[in-house]
């Protein structure tokens, strides 16, 4: 984690929640309903100007602190602690400043670590219950409740090696089970196909709850603060799971990181693609 407090807002999802309370950009709501009510509010915030963020707690049919994040970026303020930049940029100067930062970039490799908050908390095999954290049920015609919605879900080639970052709907089907959609024509789902042109399963890697910086990576080309989950389906078909929770930060080239609030990572086979029965 950098010195730099611009830097923490962008690279630590609380810290940059504590900077959002701070500039009163934070509406904290107690007892909506994970089913319609989160996403009817949700929506009803998204028409107001300013758009606060929103941070519902004491959600019914579940302990107090399961908690689910919304409108996260939805300001000139919350971008712009995202971005690592000045708060009160705005405009064509947050655009200069960006540019600025990006001719700037020099990218430094991971550094491989063996022990992390993202491993705090684990669930394997017959403990893990999915719906367990309170994957809203955003919009009536909606097929079902989706845990991932502004996730970043990182995949890596198989033939080049290049590690892609991109925003996915993943939607709980079951205790154990989930499906991932990927729009035909995006890197995911390419990355996806070349597996499965070789008769194998793609692996894949679904972070929920990530800084900030990498919600506008992965929203752009890479939200809920509470869940992941890592699924292995052998090739009998069999299906066990890891639920993975955590209470820190993370980033990741395609292994599991420490920056998520969850990181969890899973092989998505072949007839996954037809899963997802509803899309909001």
């Amino acid at each position: 984690m950098s010195d730099n407090p611009r830097l923490q807002s962008a690279l630590d999802l609380r810290v940059f929640l504590t900077e959002v309370k701070a500039a009163g950009e934070l509406e904290e709501i107690s007892g909506a309903h994970w089913n319609l009510e989160l996403g009817a509010l949700t929506e009803l915030f998204a028409e107001q100007t300013p758009t606060p963020a929103l941070l519902f707690d004491n959600i019914p049919d579940y302990p107090k602190g399961r908690r689910v994040l919304s409108n996260v970026l939805f300001s000139p303020l919350r971008q712009s602690l995202a971005l690592g930049v000045s708060s009160d940029l705005r405009g064509i100067p947050l655009v200069q400043a960006v540019k600025a930062k990006l001719a700037e970039l020099k990218p430094i490799p991971p550094e491989e670590v063996k022990d992390a908050p993202v491993l705090q908390n684990i669930a394997q095999a017959n403990d893990v219950n999915v719906p367990k954290f309170p994957a809203p049920h955003w919009h009536e015609k909606d097929g079902g409740r989706y845990i991932g919605t502004f996730d970043a879900v990182i995949s890596r080639d198989p033939e080049s090696g290049y590690v892609n970052v991109g925003t996915y709907r993943v939607q709980v089907h079951d205790e154990k089970t989930v499906g991932l959609w990927i729009i035909p024509g995006k890197h995911g789902n390419l990355i996806a196909q070349k597996h499965w042109s070789k008769g194998e399963d793609c692996p894949f890697l679904i972070a929920c709850g990530v800084p900030p910086s990498m919600l506008l990576a992965s929203g752009c080309g890479a939200c809920c603060e509470f869940i992941a989950w890592e699924r292995e389906l052998t090739e009998g078909g069999e299906e066990t799971a890891n639920f993975l929770q955590t209470r820190d930060k993370c980033w990741t080239d395609g292994r599991v990181g420490w920056g998520a609030e969850g990181v969890g990572t899973g092989l998505r086979r072949i007839h996954e693609a037809k899963l997802v029965s509803g899309v909001t």
